[in-house]
């Protein structure tokens, strides 16, 4: 329940905002509450635990969980999702904010294309904001991929990116561990015009789509490492700009990249990018540069240079 207040449905100030009955079914069934604590089998005992554990919580309790809601979404085709998510009426009041509907942008449109559903690439929204839970549904077309197919066509990648991801460049950003179909949809854009970029236009060129898809798992499989080691020992001014970062990272960021930015399904991870080059991605999004459609550009509106500074520099040394 921490968690879902803190992330951007809980939080929400929207009359639409959703509760537990909005996405578990007869969650105020004394019986059926009963039924799962007590006389199921031994995950019972499991939820009991986890709920006192956080370690456990995180690592078995949630995963678990979030695979059987997962199933419950994919088969019912996200309709809890579209009951508040679609309609006329709904979508005035969501108007403008991260939970309007846009048909028109790539990633939906690559929705209907591939037959896809919410779920599967909105994750973790509510839940598991800390430790996200990994994809284990229906697989997309980025998860299709084939990582040593990705491995070897990641050799045209690697001065930039690195060789397994991390990139040695401040200006370009790491893509190891980043989410499949992020990074899927990302090079998508790239080849469509969408982001502009004359460098990456040149390297998707002549993509295909199963290149991407394997790049994407690739990558994806990677470990990422922190842009910069942070001292053990820092002068109070390195404390206090480390501690401010977090705070306004946790105010301004948390709700969509999740609060220990390892992202939430296609929002992206965060963590462990070179600081250089995460503000010069807040700038292409304030000046229109990058993606119209994205909330980035009214969520850095109340940010100085300064706070902006602070939060890069905060997640550059985080992975």
């Amino acid at each position: 329940y921490e968690e879902y207040k803190l992330s951007s449905m809980g939080s929400s100030d929207s009359p639409l905002r959703p509760g537990c009955v909005n996405c578990h079914d007869n969650p105020h069934s004394v019986l059926k509450w009963f039924e799962h604590m007590y006389l199921a089998d031994e995950g019972w005992k499991q939820v009991q635990l986890g709920l006192r554990d956080r370690e456990l919580y995180n690592t078995q309790l949630a995963p678990r969980l979030a695979k059987k809601a997962r199933e419950h979404f994919v088969a019912t085709d996200s309709r809890r999702c579209r009951e508040c998510h679609s309609g006329k009426e709904r979508q005035a009041l969501l108007k403008g904010t991260i939970g309007e509907f846009r048909a028109d942008i790539p990633p939906h449109q690559q929705m209907e294309k591939e037959g896809l559903t919410c779920v599967q690439c909105h994750q973790n929204l509510i839940h598991n904001l800390s430790v996200p839970a990994a994809w284990n549904g229906k697989p997309t077309k980025a998860q299709q991929g084939n990582a040593t197919a990705g491995k070897e066509k990641s050799e045209d990648c690697a001065g930039c990116h690195g060789e397994d991801g991390n990139t040695p460049d401040a200006m370009f950003p790491s893509l190891a561990g980043l989410n499949a179909n992020y990074i899927y949809m990302q090079l998508q854009a790239f080849k469509s015009g969408v982001r502009k970029s004359d460098m990456m236009e040149g390297m998707v060129a002549d993509m295909s789509a199963d290149d991407m898809a394997d790049l994407a798992v690739y990558y994806s499989q990677q470990k990422l490492r922190a842009a910069f080691i942070r001292p053990k020992v820092m002068t109070l001014k390195q404390r206090a700009d480390l501690e401010e970062g977090q705070s306004l990272y946790l105010a301004s960021c948390a709700r969509c990249h999740g609060l220990t930015g390892k992202g939430q399904g296609i929002l992206p991870a965060v963590v462990g990018q070179p600081p250089d080059y995460m503000l010069a991605q807040i700038d292409a999004f304030r000046s229109g540069q990058r993606s119209n459609h994205s909330i980035m550009r009214d969520i850095v509106k109340g940010l100085s240079d300064d706070d902006l500074t602070l939060i890069a520099n905060y997640l550059g040394g985080l992975n």
